[in-house]
């Protein structure tokens, strides 16, 4: 909520909260600190239930809560129990230190909190009294102070209304979200970004004075209903353009989360008011190869950049990471040799899992369906199944139909065979295909599917288009080299009748692509002879241009390559060829698998956000924000 909209709620309940704001100065956005006054026995359990405290009246609106109307030192001789929570997203914040000064209490208190996630929490006890000055200053994990606010507060040794602190950041601009009231509501993510149409869902949790979870149902809310709805379950429809509060209230008690809503992608205009033979088209330009690159510059895009600023790490131990959006507006993942979203290396190990995705690119939560750390569905096995299962490969389609490519352990092993798989409920139950199998004596292995918008809608034909590295030298676990990619297609319709698969087999005297149901007359669609494993392919349709990301040289030390072309099988030319990527080093260079994420595309075709994995830290989901850059 804004701050009028914050001051309109508090006085409606102002029996419950009380709110005291520092000033916002130039411009500069503010980390807030929420305060949970507690309180022991019938006063807070009154004040809980909306029921007044027996012998006490209603007090004046005009008086402030704990203020005494003789003039006397309210609640001095008690202890006032404070429940402090930071919401450091997207902060460098490491510590938070409160100190608490007051004439009758010397030497001033003082309280050291460790950020722990995307917070810093705890509980702190402060003497009952007038004029208790609270300052409150935050550092990075290099001891440098980040922010500083303060404000002088009045506390008793009972209830205790809520207050805000802000603090203002001495250098640069952090935005972070909070949530307030003397049992904090925690709605999770705290802030989101989604595009007209899409769907995201929110989590509250209760919080008590103590840091404990409280039982209790939330009410959903939508601060403007013209631009998103909410139902009783949390989850949001974004309807239009613009920044909408999303609220859930228990009692007297509310918490809050931010959603920004972007125009949805439009398609591009394929209608041409100039005639062809008067312009120039863009992949007759040639552009010079970046070093070491198998094909000239993109005609189309001339730079990618990444914000490295957005960085975000989760599920410890977790790789691999394709990802599919499916009909119910979610993302499905898969990882291997982890415990997924909430599992480290240890906990919650398994070969392979599935995971949901939900929400926008700037509060996305990752949530496992099957395996992994605490799996929704309670299915701990499957589709591992203790076998050493992997995949590379997912893909929703025909209304939110899942299917994936199983292939053995992440060593030689994988080369065997990629079997296919598929889930009707969104990842919870799967199926093996035994019949739709590929194999390493057919030298195609590691399939990836291209993944056309939501739900395949995208796509430009009705075809399913599937990827596989070639399999050079089966007795290494390593790039291919000379690195060449096989493309396959088949008819969505038809993904579990092998018969229907057909081979891009080259390209007839009119450039028109050639295809074949025999395996061995395929023709590669992409040759890099610095190799190639593990690839990954989007179709972005407002660009009206298919993306294709690949390792090279080396796996394990960041050696990506990016290309674009106008159809699947190409012609494709370079948008980035590194080793050690990132180029500045704002990581460290050993990531190996890449995949842009299909949802998370800016109206304009533009703006993505690319997740990775790699080994030691990066062993891990990783997220980046970045932009394309036209010629």
């Amino acid at each position: 909520m804004g701050h009028a909209s914050r001051r309109a709620a508090a006085s409606r309940r102002a029996r419950f909260l009380h709110s005291v704001r520092t000033t916002h100065t130039r411009g500069f956005a503010l980390i807030r600190l929420a305060f949970i006054f507690t309180v022991a026995g019938l006063a807070a359990n009154c004040w809980d239930s909306g029921v007044e405290p027996p012998g006490q009246e209603e007090p004046d609106p005009g008086q402030n809560p704990g203020e005494d109307p003789d003039g006397n030192d309210p609640g001095a001789g008690g202890v006032a129990q404070l429940r402090l929570r930071a919401d450091l997203t997207s902060t460098v914040i490491a510590t938070l230190v409160v100190q608490v000064a007051a004439p009758d209490i010397d030497p001033p208190l003082e309280f050291t909190l460790e950020r722990e996630g995307d917070a810093a929490a705890g509980t702190l006890e402060i003497p009952a009294g007038s004029d208790r000055v609270l300052t409150a200053s935050a550092y990075d994990a290099s001891g440098v102070r980040t922010h500083v606010g303060s404000d002088t507060l009045t506390l008793v040794a009972g209830t205790n209304p809520t207050v805000t602190l802000e603090l203002s950041p001495l250098v640069g601009e952090l935005p972070v979200e909070v949530v307030l009231g003397s049992r904090l509501i925690i709605v999770s993510p705290g802030a989101d970004t989604v595009q007209v149409g899409d769907t995201t869902r929110f989590h509250a949790v209760i919080v008590g004075a103590e840091g404990d979870t409280l039982d209790g149902e939330v009410q959903w809310a939508s601060g403007n209903t013209d631009l998103a709805t909410v139902n009783q379950d949390g989850l949001v429809t974004a309807r239009a353009e613009g920044t909408v509060d999303i609220i859930a209230v228990n009692g007297a008690v509310a918490g809050e989360a931010t959603l920004e809503i972007e125009a949805a992608p439009v398609p591009p205009d394929t209608t041409d008011p100039v005639p062809p033979d008067t312009v120039t088209p863009p992949d007759t330009i040639t552009y010079p190869a970046p070093d070491g690159a198998p094909y000239p510059g993109s005609p189309v895009i001339a730079d990618i950049r990444f914000d490295w600023s957005t960085h975000r790490r989760e599920a410890p131990g977790s790789d691999n990471w394709p990802l599919t959006w499916a009909d119910d507006g979610h993302q499905y993942t898969s990882w291997g040799d982890g415990g997924g979203f909430g599992g480290t290396n240890t906990n919650g190990r398994v070969d392979m899992g599935i995971a949901r995705i939900e929400g926008g690119k700037r509060g996305y939560v990752g949530i496992n369906i099957n395996g992994g750390e605490d799996p929704e569905s309670g299915n701990s096995t499957w589709p591992d199944d203790n076998r050493g299962m992997k995949t590379y490969a997912l893909l929703s389609v025909n209304g939110g139909v899942l299917y994936t490519f199983l292939s053995p352990l992440s060593d030689v092993n994988n080369w065997r065979f990629a079997r296919l798989a598929k889930s009707t409920d969104h990842g919870a139950t799967w199926t093996e295909i035994p019949s739709v199998e590929f194999t390493k004596e057919q030298g195609l292995a590691l399939p990836w599917f291209l993944q056309a918008g939501q739900d395949y809608g995208a796509a430009e034909d009705d075809y399913v288009y599937v990827y596989f590295t070639e399999v050079q030298d089966p007795t290494i676990w390593e790039v291919q080299k000379p690195g060449r990619i096989a493309l396959a297609r088949v008819p969505r319709d038809a993904i579990e009748d092998r018969g229907r698969y057909e081979f891009f087999a080259g390209l007839d005297d009119a450039g028109n692509p050639t295809w074949t149901s025999d395996v061995t007359q395929r023709e590669p669609v992409f040759e890099d002879r610095n190799g190639v494993m593990r690839q990954s392919t989007l179709y972005n349709p407002v660009l009206d241009r298919y993306l294709l990301i690949t390792s090279h040289t080396a796996r394990n030390y960041g050696n990506i390559g990016i290309f674009d072309a106008p159809h699947p099988w190409g012609p494709w030319t370079t948008v980035e060829y590194a080793y050690g990527w990132p180029r500045g080093g704002e990581i460290e260079g050993n990531s190996f698998y890449w995949n842009f994420s299909p949802k998370w595309w800016s109206a304009d075709g533009l703006d993505f956000v690319l997740v990775f994995t790699g080994k030691t830290v990066n062993d891990s989901w990783n997220s980046v924000e970045g932009s394309l850059v036209l010629r």
